[in-house]
């Protein structure tokens, strides 16, 4: 089986793999931070990992190691929350795309598992092409919902069952299937989000930090880890094309430039 983990290969290794067109570099985004009471610190880098190893299958490509840290948000006040900036988020990642850009890599895409990459990623990747002109992409599992096979998948379930599925699905992707166990969950709709925030929350961007665990991720025991895997293969799919659209792409904009 081919090697798709940046760090478990040598650097001969990698010149191979680009040398064979697996030339498409995927960065796992996720966090550490609280996720309710029954779900792991982990649990948005798990997911990305693995919906990075099934990208790179599908188009191509080499998965680098996980950012584990970043701005996590309204659970800064938890245990188990690992805290860093915006800034200081975006300058690191900022730091490794540049380093992949300088060894020659252009088709370079960020894949977040965590919701708090929805406020940087976006505005970074617009930034860094503007200044570089190098594309990178930037996408999160979340962003994928409208396809009749996606909306299927969850459809009448919340997004605590969604995110708990997804984890469950991407451990066992990762061969870590015993890392969490649900059957003991219980639920607690008392300590669920009110609806108040939710209210606010429809007329724009509000700050807000979580008053209890539930409020971040609520316990699902119905969760499913099939459901997970189904959804992660599907949005997978959805990139199997990857690799040849950025060929497309690089290719006009380097036509482009020369006239320019």
């Amino acid at each position: 089986m081919q090697k798709l983990r940046w760090h478990e290969m040598t650097a001969p290794e990698i010149e191979d793999a680009v040398r064979e067109g697996r030339d498409v570099i995927f960065l796992p985004l996720g966090s550490v931070e609280m996720h309710g009471p029954h779900m792991l610190t982990g649990c948005d880098t798990y997911i990305a990992e693995a919906l990075c190893l099934l990208m790179a299958r599908r188009a191509g490509g080499l998965v680098l190691p996980p950012v584990h840290y970043s701005w996590p948000g309204a659970t800064r006040n938890f245990a188990g929350t690992i805290r860093i900036s915006q800034e200081e988020t975006t300058r690191y990642i900022e730091a490794i795309v540049r380093s992949l850009v300088e060894q020659g890599f252009k088709k370079i895409l960020l894949v977040s598992g965590h919701g708090g990459y929805r406020w940087l990623g976006p505005g970074f990747a617009r930034e860094f092409f503007e200044r570089t002109a190098v594309p990178v992409i930037f996408m999160d599992v979340g962003m994928f919902r409208d396809g009749p096979q996606l909306s299927r998948v969850f459809e009448g379930k919340d997004g605590s069952y969604r995110e708990a599925s997804l984890l469950l699905g991407a451990l066992h992707i990762l061969g870590k299937d015993g890392l969490l166990d649900l059957s003991g969950v219980q639920e607690d709709v008392a300590k669920q989000p009110t609806p108040s925030f939710g209210r606010v929350a429809r007329y724009g961007v509000i700050g807000h930090d979580c008053g209890t665990l539930e409020q971040h991720v609520a316990p699902r025991k119905d969760a499913s880890r099939d459901k997970g895997v189904e959804y992660l293969k599907l949005l997978a799919d959805r990139f199997a094309q990857l690799s040849s659209d950025l060929d497309g792409y690089l290719e006009f904009l380097s036509k482009k430039q020369s006239r320019s």
